[in-house]
C-alpha cells in the first residue's frame, strides 16, 4: 500500500512538471507573437511615413505605379504656330484688329509685358534630360493673356499651346505676380503726380465739377469655389458668395486705388470702414491737396470725389439729391449721376476686357484671387495710359466755364491748415505729431458741414454756369 501510494505521488508530480512546463511554451510563444506583430506593425508604419515624405518630395513628377504617361505633345510645333500666328510681323496670320480682341491688350503693352517677364522662372525655355525643348516662354505668356481674356479654364488651350492643366494654373499665378512685381508701383496704389491731378480736375471741371479728381464706388465678384466655411459671410444681398472690389478712378477711367478681398456680406459703409484708401488719404500717402479752385465765389484747395447716395457726408464726397425739387437741384443731381457713372463705365469695361473676372471665379485661394485681380488692373491702366489721348467726352465742354476774376470773394476754407504745436515737432515726437494730424484730418474729412457747403456751392455753380 505504501509503495501504491509512492508512485501515484511520484505520478502526479510528474504530471504538474510537464503541465507546468507545457504552459510556459505557451506563454513563452505568446510572448513571441506579440513580439513579431509590434516588430511588423513599426516596420509598415516606418515604410508609410517614407511614402508620405516621398509623395511631398514630388508631388507630381516621377514615374510610379498607377501614374499616367505624360503626353507625347509637341512643344515646338505649338511655338511655331504661335509665331506664325501673331509674331511674324506683316506677314501674319492675324491682323492688329484679333491681336487685341484675342489679348484684350494692345501690341505695344503686350510687348512691354514680354520684355518685362521673358527670362524669370518659369518664362524660360527649359529642357528635359534628353535635350528636348518645354513649353516655350511666349506659349506661357500668351496660355495666361487667354485665360485672362477669356476666363476658360487651365486646360482650354493644350490642343493649341500644348500644355497641361497644371502648366496653366501655375503659368497663371506666376504671371500675375510678376506683372504685379513689375509694374505694381507704377500702376496699382500710387498717388498721382501733381500734372496727373492736373489733367483730372480739368477734365473735371469741363463737366462742371471744379477740384473734383474722379469717383468711387464698389463691384461684388461672384467667388464659386468659395470653402464651405466661408460661405456665410460671403453672401451677399443676391445670395451669391462674393468678394468686393473698392475702387477710385479718374474720367479717364484710370484706376489709381483700389481694396480688394471683404466678404460679400458688407456694405459700401462697412468697407469704407475698413478703406485702405481712406488710410491712404488720411496719412496723406494719397496727397488731396492742389492748386486753390474757385466754386460759387469760395476758395478751396481739397480734391473730392463723386459718390452715390448710401455713401457718408464727408467733405471729400459729392452726393446726388436724392429728392431734387428746384430747378437748380434737379440740373445738379442729373449732372452728378451722370459724371458718377465713370465707375460704373470703368467696373464695366474691367470685366470685359477680362473674362476671367466676368465670369464665377474658380481659384481656392483668396490669396491667387487678389493677385489676378491686381494683375488685371495694372493690365487695364496700361491700356488706359496708352490710349489716353483718344478720350473724348460728350458731356464736357471744350474748355471749364470762365470764371469771374472779380466776382466777390466770400471765404476760403482749406483741409489742411493743421499746425502741430512746438511740443509735437521734434524728432522724439514724431509719432505723436502724425496721430494729431490724423485726428484733425479725420475730424475735417468728417465734416458735415463742410460737404453741405460744397454741395450747395456746386449747385449754384453748376446752375449758372450750364
Amino acid at each position: 500500500m505504501q509503495n501504491g501510494g509512492l508512485k501515484k505521488l511520484l505520478m502526479d508530480q510528474l504530471l504538474q512538471q510537464q503541465l507546468d512546463a507545457t504552459q510556459d511554451e505557451e506563454e513563452q510563444g505568446a510572448l513571441e507573437q506579440l513580439a513579431m506583430d509590434a516588430a511588423m506593425s513599426f516596420i509598415d508604419e516606418s515604410e508609410e511615413e517614407e511614402e508620405e515624405e516621398e509623395e511631398e518630395q514630388r508631388k507630381w513628377g516621377g514615374s510610379r505605379p498607377g501614374k499616367a504617361p505624360n503626353k507625347n505633345r509637341d512643344f515646338e510645333k505649338a511655338h511655331a504656330t504661335v509665331v506664325k500666328h501673331y509674331f511674324s510681323g506683316t506677314q501674319s496670320l492675324y491682323d492688329e484688329t484679333d491681336f487685341e480682341r484675342r489679348f484684350s491688350v494692345p501690341r505695344s503693352v503686350f510687348n512691354r509685358i514680354w520684355e518685362e517677364l521673358h527670362g524669370h522662372d518659369p518664362f524660360i525655355q527649359k529642357y528635359d534630360a534628353l535635350q528636348k525643348p518645354g513649353v516655350s516662354p511666349l506659349c506661357r505668356v500668351v496660355g495666361a493673356m487667354r485665360i485672362l481674356s477669356y476666363g476658360d479654364c487651365a486646360d482650354r488651350g493644350d490642343e493649341y499651346l500644348q500644355f497641361s492643366e497644371t502648366v496653366g494654373n501655375d503659368t497663371l499665378k506666376a504671371f500675375a505676380r510678376l506683372v504685379v512685381e513689375r509694374f505694381g508701383q507704377q500702376y496699382l496704389n500710387r498717388c498721382p503726380t501733381n500734372e496727373e491731378k492736373e489733367r483730372a480736375t480739368r477734365l473735371m471741371a469741363r463737366r462742371g465739377f471744379p477740384g473734383a479728381f474722379g469717383s468711387w464706388d464698389c463691384k461684388h465678384f461672384t467667388w464659386k469655389n468659395c470653402p464651405v466655411a466661408l460661405a456665410g459671410q460671403h453672401k451677399g444681398k443676391e445670395k451669391d458668395k462674393t468678394l468686393i472690389l473698392e475702387a477710385m478712378c479718374d474720367p479717364e477711367l484710370f484706376l489709381w486705388y483700389i481694396f480688394f478681398g471683404e466678404p460679400g456680406s458688407l456694405n459700401d459703409i462697412n468697407i469704407l470702414n475698413k478703406s485702405s484708401i481712406v488710410a491712404s488719404i488720411l496719412k496723406q500717402e494719397f496727397d488731396t491737396k492742389v492748386e486753390e479752385y474757385m466754386i460759387n465765389a469760395t476758395i478751396r484747395d481739397w480734391l473730392y470725389f463723386l459718390v452715390d447716395g448710401i455713401y457718408p457726408r464727408w467733405s471729400i464726397f459729392s452726393k446726388t439729391i436724392q429728392t431734387p425739387i428746384t430747378e437748380p437741384e434737379k440740373k445738379y443731381s442729373k449732372r452728378q449721376e451722370a459724371c458718377r457713372k465713370d465707375i460704373e463705365r470703368c467696373f464695366g469695361v474691367l470685366v470685359q476686357r477680362f473674362g476671367f473676372l466676368n465670369r464665377p471665379i474658380r481659384n481656392w485661394y483668396l490669396e491667387d484671387i487678389q493677385m489676378i485681380l491686381y494683375c488685371c488692373v495694372i493690365l487695364h491702366n496700361m491700356c488706359v495710359e496708352a490710349r489716353r489721348d483718344d478720350f473724348t467726352f460728350s458731356d464736357a465742354t471744350s474748355e471749364p466755364p470762365v470764371v469771374d476774376e472779380h466776382e466777390d470773394q466770400q471765404a476760403t476754407v482749406s483741409l489742411f491748415s493743421f499746425e502741430a504745436d512746438e511740443e509735437f515737432t521734434g524728432a522724439d515726437n514724431v509719432v505723436a505729431s502724425l496721430a494729431l494730424r490724423i485726428g484733425y484730418m479725420t475730424s475735417q474729412m468728417a465734416n458735415e458741414e463742410l460737404h453741405h457747403a460744397l454741395q450747395q456751392d456746386l449747385i449754384a455753380h453748376i446752375y449758372d454756369k450750364y
